[in-house]
Formats: C-alpha cells, sequence, structure tokens
C-alpha cells in the first residue's frame, strides 16, 4: 500500500511539472531566448523647444541676429541632422522663432525624413541659427546611439527628450526600432 501512494505522488509530481508549466518554456510563458536587439533605428520627427533667446557668452548681450537684446533681433533657427557625419536632412528655417514656444522642423529644406541609421552607429541633430551673408550660428547638439535609446524590451517607437550642448535647449525626437 506505501508503494501504490508513493508511484501515485510521484506521477501526480511528473505531471504537475510539465514543460508546459516552465517558466523558460515558450510555451509556458517565459522565454527561452534573449530580447531581440534592433539592427537600425530611424529619425522620424524633430521638435524645438526652450533655446536660449540669446548668444550667450557675449557682451554686451546679442540677440542671435546680432542686434543689441534690447533689439528684436530673434532666431531664424533650422535643425541638421546627420548620420555620424553625414548631413542627411536640413529643415526650413522658422524666421524670428519664439524660443518659448514648441516648433516642428519636419519640412525639408534639404534631404527627408524619416532616416536610417545603424544600431551601432550614431545621429547627430544641430540647431542652428541662419545668418544669411554671415556665417550661421550653432545653438545646440546632441547625439543619438542605438544603446542610449533602447531599453530591452523589444519596443518598435521611441520618443526621447533631450537636452543639447553648450546652449539649453530642448529637443523631442522621436523614430522607430527595426529588428532582422
Amino acid at each position: 500500500m506505501n508503494k501504490l501512494m508513493t508511484l501515485s505522488l510521484a506521477a501526480l509530481l511528473f505531471t504537475a511539472c510539465a514543460k508546459d508549466d516552465d517558466p523558460a518554456s515558450p510555451s509556458g510563458g517565459g522565454t527561452s531566448t534573449p530580447p531581440a536587439i534592433p539592427t537600425s533605428f530611424t529619425v522620424d520627427e524633430i521638435a524645438i523647444h526652450g533655446f536660449q533667446w540669446y548668444r550667450p557668452g557675449v557682451t554686451p548681450l546679442e540677440s542671435w541676429d546680432d542686434d543689441n537684446i534690447l533689439t528684436t533681433g530673434v532666431a531664424d533657427i533650422f535643425v541638421a541632422a546627420y548620420h555620424s557625419t553625414t548631413l542627411k536632412f536640413r529643415s526650413e528655417v522658422i524666421s524670428n522663432a519664439d524660443h518659448t514656444q514648441y516648433h516642428l522642423m519636419n519640412d525639408a529644406d534639404w534631404g527627408m525624413l524619416p532616416y536610417t541609421v545603424p544600431f551601432d552607429q550614431f545621429a547627430k541633430v544641430q540647431l542652428w541659427d541662419e545668418d544669411g551673408a554671415f556665417a550661421d550660428d550653432l545653438i545646440s547638439t546632441v547625439f543619438l546611439t542605438g544603446s542610449d535609446l533602447y531599453e530591452n524590451d523589444e519596443a518598435t517607437e521611441f520618443t526621447v527628450v533631450l537636452h543639447g550642448a553648450p546652449n539649453a535647449c530642448t529637443m523631442y525626437i522621436s523614430g522607430r526600432f527595426y529588428y532582422e
């Protein structure tokens, strides 16, 4: 009787530990492989907010259009986006851009969005003030890398808020991840 009970208990335990209940088994809800790593990402949309309305470090303080800060010389902003060092997109210029407003920079003067960047390489986005006959003024730069954007969650899209240097500026950049 004791032997019969032991065999019944063993059969019950064996049945309770079937492969379907293994947390490492895909059919049991777990995963037997690590999360996929994207092979590339795209830069789909760029928006700007909060750039300084005068050129920092210039004395006396000057606006971006080389006028005394008490006058109305407001930045004429555009973004340039690169894959590594290759220019992929330059937005149209927004004349007299308000530094307190949210400016969507998707209209192209050159190139196009989205553009694709291999996961192990970087994208660079720069905000500029166009000065016409004079050299344009760099306002801010941010770098994007796949490893900085990806959170090991097999996501397909991302939106990040980045603060560019050297001047305080907020860039909102969204895009997508691609997997092979």
